[in-house]
């Protein structure tokens, strides 16, 4: 039985789950269709499993062929983040998931792995994290070591807010004889932090400060004593790892291995270009091609990278030292200068030759790169390099701060885009495996993550070798994952455009992103369309500029109607009947307020309660008095007082449930007086100001 058979029976499942009113899986008999179906769909799976692995055994299947049980569980597993509020398909997930897990024994580590690597308002859902625990398939210690990551520096308030509870809940409630040495490093970092002055002055020194002595009363002395015994054991193992890994990194003779082989392989280049000899050079960049798989650069993934991370490092320190020496030159003998701002004007330009030659290379070994018994290896090869280029980008960095330079980090990835995405048959059909790889690095290098990248950033993800391609690509691919991006982009601009303080940097990447967003109206006004949703909710009121280009846009095949026409009513148009395609999942903010749906639906079919609309202005504060205590959206405003993407989401689901009820009633009827327009003439009339521009806008 093959996966896509199994995937409908999902499918079934989750439309049982529909028609179930039911609170929680465990409220139903277990005679309960949804029960049958669950252990019938676990019964199948784990059938396909045995009949696998014997042919494994007897056959040789091939080692890149899925598992219909990991297949299905990682299906199960992305969708539990779908609709998390939803509890009865959430139980359903997770029995599911505790069933595979029985046949399956490796799935705890492959969910603990696709949990580390989802986006970051995902990892931390509380409900969800507690479900994997109860049913122990989450990896407790590598979470605990994840979670200690994000709560360094104190700069994550939702990993601060989360890992108070979920250590609450985990140690003071005894969930599944968890103990303080699986959350060891947590724990190391919330006591750090209380002896810290900034956190003592903040809202979270209290709750962190009570934690800690109700852990002193509630866990015997002895379990937090071995779990400051296993921090210190790890630290100090790690360390030992980090300079051995540094070691042998930087020792003389691997690096010098590297030096030696750049020489050579410029050497080749340079005489590629001085010769029309080109045969006998191709030749001899086959032959030093050759050389490297004798030195075994590619014997294992860890070596690969550790190699091309050394030779990306290389590459740009030469690049950077050009222009010191160019300097030198023109300065005469002396003292070399302080280093310069990476912005300065009168800089000389850059000698890029120890980049290109390094993408040359890249660019040959992806085209010629084979191992036998592995599909995909050019791509997986080239996503190894990557991983080496994102990582020296980001430790350089760190390190460097304002002096750090983006130029030949440009250079390298806009080369690698120009190359690697152009037609050539020697890439067989890995172009979208290798778009996807750029956009896995572009959204790890993202501007909130790497400020002083930013420029290259919005300069590479607008290349014409990247944007096009990944947006002819239309959804459910492409179209998301641009999306991420640009959404990546507009929350690093929120904070300045909302303030209006804007300093050259920043207008001038204001200004990018401008153009960027009139070559998405002119080229790909559908995508506007179809997102807009998202975009709208972290622009900031004040630019009426940005959001009125992004809502301006209109399909291509539509003909909109002469606002010049006489007599023109635009509530008689065929179109105002139809609601618009929207593939961002606009409900989501409404469904992390359930009790304001349910009040919100309740009040369109019968206007009850009767409170609903003294209520309603309230329920839509992020902050201050009246405010909600529910959970913030993952990209709210920080300087707002409203939860936008709220106020979004209840104005297009109340006007979408108005044209639904037009489009079922046979005679026309006013909608003066209808459950709609109350809502829509309350907010005009209770919301402030800025209530007003958000929900007008």
């Amino acid at each position: 039985m093959n996966l896509e058979i199994m995937l409908a029976m999902l499918a079934e499942i989750d439309l049982l789950i529909a028609r179930t009113n039911s609170p929680a899986l465990s409220a139903l008999p277990n005679d309960h269709d949804l029960h049958l179906y669950t252990r019938k769909l676990l019964a199948l799976l784990c059938a396909a499993q045995q009949n696998q692995e014997q042919q494994q055994q007897i056959l040789g299947a091939p080692p890149q062929q899925l598992d219909p049980a990991l297949g299905v569980a990682k299906h199960v597993f992305y969708s539990l983040f779908s609709n998390p509020e939803h509890q009865l398909r959430v139980d359903v997930r997770l029995y599911l998931l505790d069933g595979i897990q029985a046949f399956y024994r490796t799935l705890t580590s492959e969910i603990t792995i696709w949990l580390l690597f989802l986006e970051d308002d995902k990892k931390l859902d509380q409900s969800i994290i507690e479900g994997l625990i109860r049913y122990r398939l989450l990896n407790i210690a590598d979470f605990d070591q994840y979670l200690a990551q994000l709560l360094e520096g104190a700069r994550n308030e939702k990993a601060l807010s989360f890992a108070i509870h979920m250590t609450r809940w985990c140690l003071t409630e005894q969930q599944h004889n968890i103990t303080p040495s699986h959350l060891a490093f947590t724990l190391d970092v919330l006591v750090q932090m209380s002896h810290a002055q900034q956190i003592q002055n903040s809202p979270y020194g209290a709750a962190i400060n009570g934690l800690l002595s109700e852990l002193s009363k509630k866990v015997p002395s002895s379990g937090m004593e071995k779990a400051r015994e296993i921090v210190s054991a790890r630290k100090a193992l790690v360390k030992a790892k980090v300079q051995a890994s540094q070691k042998a990194l930087t020792t003389d003779t691997f690096r010098n291995q590297v030096i030696a082989l750049m020489d050579e392989w410029s050497m080749l280049c340079m005489g590629s270009a001085l010769t029309s000899q080109r045969d006998g050079n191709q030749g001899a960049q086959a032959a030093f091609i050759n050389k490297l798989q004798r030195q075994n650069v590619f014997k294992s993934e860890d070596f690969t990278r550790r190699f091309f991370l050394v030779w990306t490092e290389i590459s740009v320190e030469r690049c950077l030292q050009s222009r010191t020496e160019t300097a030198q030159r023109a300065g005469g003998s002396g003292p070399a200068p302080a280093p310069a701002p990476a912005a300065a004007d009168d800089a000389p330009e850059l000698d890029f030759r120890a980049v290109d030659i390094y993408a040359k290379l890249v660019v040959l070994l992806v085209k010629y790169y084979h191992r036998e018994n592995a599909t995909n290896a050019k791509a997986s090869f080239f996503a190894i390099v990557m991983q080496a280029v994102t990582r020296a980008l980001l430790t350089e960095s760190e390190t460097k701060k304002m002096r750090f330079n983006q130029q030949p980090y440009h250079r390298l990835v806009a080369r690698w885009l120009a190359d690697l995405l152009s037609p050539d048959s020697l890439l067989g059909n890995i172009h979208w495996q290798i778009l996807v790889t750029f956009w896995n690095a572009l959204s790890m290098l993202q501007p909130l993550r790497v400020p002083a990248f930013s420029f290259a950033w919005l300069e590479l993800i607008s290349h014409r070798s990247f944007m096009p391609k990944l947006l002819l690509v239309k959804s459910p691919k492409g179209w998301p994952m641009f999306q991420q991006l640009l959404v990546q982009l507009l929350l690093f601009l929120e904070p300045y455009l909302h303030s209006a303080q804007l300093n050259q940097p920043i207008r001038v990447l204001y200004k990018g992103t401008l153009r960027v967003l009139l070559v998405l109206l002119h080229d790909f006004p559908e995508f506007l369309c179809d997102h807009h949703f998202a975009f709208c909710d972290v622009i900031p009121s004040t630019c009426v500029q940005m959001r009125n280009l992004i809502l301006s846009a209109f399909p291509r095949h539509m003909r909109l109607p002469d606002p010049f026409t006489p007599n023109l009513k635009v509530d008689l148009l065929p179109e105002i009947k139809q609601p618009p395609f929207i593939l961002a999942t606009y409900d989501a903010a409404l469904l992390r307020h359930p009790k304001l749906l349910q009040e919100l639906d309740s009040y369109l079919k019968n206007r009850q309660p009767s409170s609903f609309l003294a209520d309603l202005r309230s329920m839509l504060l992020l902050r201050g008095p009246g405010a909600p205590s529910g959970p913030e959206p993952p990209h709210s405003c920080e300087s707002s007082t409203y939860n936008v993407p709220l106020i979004n989401a209840l104005v297009l689901h109340v006007g979408m449930y108005q044209i639904s009820q037009l489009n079922k009633s046979p005679v026309q009827s006013p909608i003066t007086h209808s459950p709609c327009m109350d809502i829509f003439q309350h907010l005009v009339l209770e919301l402030d100001v800025e209530g007003t521009s958000r929900y007008l806008g």
